[in-house]
């Protein structure tokens, strides 16, 4: 379609003007012949007006043919193009109101006592990596409902490659590590280790998987990929508070369907 249009532009003069040609000259042909009286029998008109003039009708008829065609295939284009446009709104409502989705939106390391770990159950502490001693490193990660619908969020591993260093998923005393944030709402979650294991994660990949829900109860599994550039505790100056940068990027989202087994199939799907 994109072909015609694009030839019609280009030559339509010559289109119409040979067009008009292809109807006029046989017509024209077809009338000196009748006017001429050649006196040769080989070349002496057989037919009458009516022949002409129902030659003239079809040729008529072929033109208007071709011309509603034409019309034809730009009222098809209009409605591909609109319906297209439908899909697309369809598709960013869906994504805006029926999958949920979180972005991290900021972070922050400290110290952190592990009385606290026990005796504060409201935040979200997930433990890591080792840890026996009396002080802990906690990683805070802030995520962000970037959707307009009432969405749950749990988190379920931290992938390494190196197995050694992947994140655990234990907790002390919580009484829900999911957490639930309406459009636009922001909550963290909370993990620690030991400081050994905690500089062990410096420009390691930890591909973060995530369980989410919107308000059907669909369920969905977001990963996306953690890597921690910088972690010191020299550089401030207030004691406990810690030094980190880091980055998350490489974001992935799928539902998460049941299989005749009853086990999970994720079904990935574009961002």
């Amino acid at each position: 379609m994109k072909d015609i249009n694009d030839f019609w532009k280009n030559y339509k003069w010559r289109v119409l003007l040979w067009a008009t040609l292809g109807l006029l000259i046989p017509i024209i042909v077809v009338h000196l012949l009748f006017k001429w009286r050649s006196g040769i029998e080989f070349i002496e008109a057989e037919w009458g007006a009516g022949d002409i003039l129902s030659y003239i009708g079809t040729m008529l008829s072929f033109a208007g043919t071709i011309v509603l065609s034409f019309l034809a295939l730009k009222a098809s284009k209009k409605a591909n193009h609109l319906s297209e446009k439908v899909i697309e709104l369809e598709r960013d409502r869906y994504k805006l109101e029926m999958r949920p989705f979180v972005l991290v939106s900021d972070w922050k390391v400290y110290e952190i006592d592990s009385k606290r770990l026990i005796d504060d159950p409201q935040e979200k502490y997930i433990q890591i990596g080792e840890h026996k001693s009396k002080k802990a490193v906690a990683l805070a990660l802030e995520v962000t409902n970037t959707t307009q619908s009432c969405i749950t969020v749990q988190y379920s591993a931290g992938k390494a490659r190196c197995p050694s260093k992947s994140w655990g998923n234990a907790s002390v005393n919580q009484e829900n590590l999911k957490m639930t944030l309406g459009p636009g709402d922001k909550d963290e979650f909370i993990f620690y280790a030991n400081q050994s294991f905690m500089e062990k994660q410096l420009h390691q990949r930890i591909t973060i998987e995530l369980v989410l829900e919107n308000r059907f109860s669909k369920r969905y599994k977001e990963t996306f990929v953690l890597i921690m550039t910088s972690l010191s505790d020299k550089v401030s100056t207030i004691p406990g508070k810690w030094y980190c940068h880091l980055f998350a990027q490489e974001y992935t989202i799928g539902r998460l369907e049941k299989d005749k087994d009853g086990k999970d199939i994720y079904i990935a799907e574009e961002l």
